[in-house]
Formats: C-alpha cells, sequence, structure tokens
C-alpha cells in the first residue's frame, strides 16, 4: 500500500517536472465528440497523459499512463505505471507496472496481466486477470478470478472468489456481509477475514465508497459548473484564463494572503451587531469566489500542462480530472490540488477587484 501510494506521488511529481520540461510526456487531446482513441498501429514512447467522455487506448505505451474519463479501456501494452479515474476503467492488457484506480466500477479482463501491485477505490471490482504483486482493493462488491501471485487485502461489503482462483499469498480484510470459502479456489497463504457489526470497522468499506464517490461526484459539480460558466460568460473566462497563466504566482499569492486575513476580519465583523450583514455579505462573497477558484484553479492546471495549446473546453475538462486523480493520492496530491484552488481563488479575487477599480465589463 505505502509502495503505492509512493508510485502515485512520483507520478504525479514527475507530470509537474514535464511540464517544466525536465520530462518528456505525449498528451492526447480529445476529438470534436470528446472521445480519446489511441489506435492499435500507434504507439507512445512517453508518458501518456489524456483525458475525455471516453478513453479507448489500443495501442503500446512505453511508460505511464494517467488517464481519466467517462468510460476507460486500456487493451495493449504499458511499460509503466497505469493512475486512472472514472466511471468504468477496464483493463485488458499488460501493465508492467503498477495500477491505481478510482472509479465507479473497475474490470481486470482474464486478458490483464500486471507485473506489479494494484490498487483499486471503487463501488465494484472484477479481478478476473493475473497480478504478480499484491491487490488491495476498497469496494462495495468484490470479484477475485485469475491469479494473484501476492497478497490480496481487501475492504468491502462482499467478496466472492470464482472457481479456479489462485492466491499465492494472504487473503485478508474485513467485509460487511460474510464470506463463503470456494473449495475450488486456492489460498496458499492464510485466510484472514472478518465480518464487522459497526462498531469494529465495518464502516471502513463505506467510507472508502463514500469516498471516492464524493470524489467522483465533486469533480462532475465542477464540470458542470464549469460548462455553464463557458456558456454564460466567455470573456470573463478568457481574463481569467489568461490571467492566471501569465502571472500565477500573484493570482497564489493573493489566494493565500486572503485565506490568512479572511478569518480574522470576519470575527471582528461579527463581533458587532451593525456590522454583522457585511460579514455575512463577504462569507457569501467568498464563498463565490471559491467555487469559481475551483473552476478556475482546473482551468490552469489544464493550461499548465497543455501550455495553454488546447481549447478552453478541452484543458478545463484535463484539468478537472487531473485534479480529481490527485485529490484521493495523499500527501502530495492534496497538496498540489491546494495549490492548483489557491491559484484560481486568487485570480477570481483579482478580476473582482480589478473590476471594482475599474469598472470593466468582462461579462
Amino acid at each position: 500500500m505505502n509502495r503505492l501510494v509512493l508510485t502515485a506521488s512520483a507520478g504525479m511529481l514527475a507530470l509537474t517536472l514535464a511540464v517544466g520540461g525536465a520530462h518528456a510526456f505525449e498528451i492526447i487531446e480529445p476529438g470534436t465528440d470528446g472521445g480519446v482513441v489511441l489506435e492499435a498501429d500507434k504507439t507512445v514512447n512517453d508518458t501518456l497523459l489524456t483525458a475525455g467522455n471516453t478513453v479507448d487506448l489500443r495501442g503500446a505505451i512505453t511508460k505511464d499512463v494517467f488517464v481519466a474519463g467517462n468510460a476507460v479501456s486500456v487493451s495493449d501494452t504499458v511499460g509503466g505505471n497505469v493512475i486512472a479515474a472514472g466511471n468504468t476503467v477496464q483493463i485488458s492488457g499488460t501493465v508492467t507496472g503498477d495500477v491505481i484506480v478510482a472509479a465507479g466500477s473497475v474490470v481486470l479482463t482474464k486478458e490483464a496481466v500486471v507485473t506489479g501491485d494494484v490498487l483499486l477505490f471503487t463501488g465494484a471490482a472484477e479481478i478476473l486477470g493475473t497480478i504478480d504483486g499484491d491487490l488491495d482493493t476498497y469496494a462495495g462488491s468484490i470479484e477475485l478470478g485469475g491469479t494473484v501471485a501476492g497478497n490480496v487485502k481487501v475492504q468491502g461489503e462482499t467478496l466472492t472468489v470464482a472457481n479456479g482462483t489462485i492466491i499465492s499469498g494472504s487473503l485478508s480484510g474485513q467485509l460487511v456481509q460474510p464470506y463463503t470459502e470456494n473449495p475450488a479456489a486456492t489460498v496458499q497463504g492464510e485466510t484472514s477475514l472478518t465480518v464487522g457489526s459497526g462498531t469494529d470497522g465495518a464502516w471502513m468499506p463505506g467510507l472508502i465508497t463514500a469516498t471516492v464517490s464524493s470524489a467522483l461526484l465533486g469533480m462532475l459539480g465542477v464540470l458542470v459548473t464549469g460548462l455553464v460558466l463557458f456558456l454564460v460568460a466567455p470573456k470573463l473566462l478568457a481574463h481569467l484564463r489568461t490571467m492566471s497563466f501569465m502571472v500565477p504566482g500573484t493570482s497564489l499569492l493573493s489566494g493565500l494572503v486572503t485565506l490568512i486575513v479572511a478569518p480574522i476580519l470576519f470575527v471582528l465583523l461579527m463581533v458587532f451587531i451593525v456590522t454583522i450583514p457585511l460579514g455575512l455579505l463577504m462569507l457569501a462573497l467568498l464563498s463565490a469566489a471559491g467555487i469559481l477558484g475551483g473552476i478556475f484553479g482546473n482551468l490552469w492546471a489544464g493550461d499548465l500542462l497543455t501550455k495553454k495549446k488546447w481549447n478552453p473546453m478541452a484543458a478545463f475538462l484535463l484539468g478537472t480530472v487531473v485534479v480529481g486523480v490527485l485529490g484521493l493520492i495523499p500527501f502530495l496530491g492534496g497538496l498540489l490540488v491546494f495549490v492548483a484552488w489557491l491559484v484560481g481563488f486568487g485570480t477570481v479575487l483579482q478580476a473582482a477587484w480589478q473590476w471594482h477599480q475599474k469598472g470593466a465589463q468582462l461579462v
């Protein structure tokens, strides 16, 4: 588990360095239908970063893959790690590294081979392929098949082990529903599965599933809000996009200073009855700025990764899914998400101040 977290964190750090030109990577932009396809006769010789409504990776990738979308499919060889997020994620190729997925449902088909470890956060997991390392899965329902050379750790509601399944290591974890051992399956190590009653940690699978679901719903909410803003206020969008991309340091500083000063000012305004309305108005305005900050922070992240070569809609989609994936990674991921939000938040505050000072008609 710790190695998988390090894998994800190192991968995100590699992406950050790549943006600065220290590491090569390739981006595939979604088409007009919002989909991404890497044809079977194509090969990506760098780390691949892509996002879209549907993402179908039929060709080979020689290094790591960072991918997100509503439906994600990886069906050829990946020469590094796969870090994916989406509604559905299916892997049917060979991954010569680790696999980390956060999704509504995850399927590793019978043809799938993972030479490293697998970490899943999902509502439903179906593992039918071969895993040479360990498997850690946090899910509502878990179906195990195929072969796992390492240990299997599960946290979920139900577990089904299919006929012919081979687990060379141990099988451990916690379930909400009782587990029925399958005599037609082989577990060479110790089997240690507990059933929770509600006070001994049985809530953990539900909490994990709820966390992932909340992240996905939050991502969807930001997407919808952002797309609406793109339609109703294109001039505002263009202005803030340019501002965040050209002077992200200033935006970051503005957001950070406001985050420190605003709580103090709010408390002072709430002390006196006559200034309470001002305090509540300030809270409402900053809350709105915070929501918009998430939108423009994601757009800034997308522009940063694509060097502002994509159209704003595609860059916003990419930034949203990348930030969503980062949010599931402890420590470094959370820090990078916070930085992106601060840039967006500060950009909105600066634009509001300019509008107040100059009366600019941005919308």
